[in-house]
């Protein structure tokens, strides 16, 4: 009953798939074609981002029919590509790429997202070096010894170091 069940979803979804041009269309004609409706609300900043991604997919994935890209394409792309960047931008095209592939499956292109099969990378917290008394002073003497006219920064600065405040709390 499962099987069959199951086998009805899959029927369903594949008469949903487009027959013809789009049917067979290349990675790089979907993401040109996603990021068009895509980047009109973007700011110009993020526009230019997300076109630096989609060209990125299209370096890797090139021609390649989109319904033809696997999970296993999709995988092996982003171990390669998690040893060049910090997980923080790799989770960043991941969702890019799993928009793309959303995109494709809304417009019947393709049944299912081979980008869902990328797990998220967990971000690295950053921690925070701390100098220690002598070496603080010796920042202060260096300020000091730039400029006359940074005295009150040397100010600024041992007031927030001493009290814990931030800039803006200062």
């Amino acid at each position: 009953a499962l099987a069959k069940r199951m086998l009805g979803d899959l029927r369903k979804k594949a008469d949903g798939l487009v027959p013809g041009v789009d049917g067979k269309m290349s990675f790089t004609a979907l993401a040109n074609r996603w990021h068009k409706i895509t980047s009109a609300h973007l700011k110009p900043s993020s526009e230019l981002r997300q076109e630096g991604v989609k060209n990125g997919f299209c370096k890797v994935f090139k021609d390649t029919p989109a319904r033809n890209i696997t999970k296993q394409m999709a995988e092996n792309w982003a171990e390669a590509r998690s040893k060049q960047i910090t997980p923080r931008t790799l989770n960043y095209e991941r969702e890019c790429l799993i928009r793309i592939f959303d995109y494709a499956i809304r417009d019947g292109i393709m049944i299912e997202n081979p980008a869902r099969a990328i797990v998220r990378r967990k971000a690295q917290a950053k921690t925070a070096v701390i100098p220690t008394k002598e070496q603080f002073k010796t920042l202060l003497e260096t300020i000091k010894t730039l400029r006359v006219d940074a005295l009150p920064s040397v100010d600024l600065c041992e007031l927030l170091a001493y009290s814990g405040c931030r800039l803006n709390e200062a």
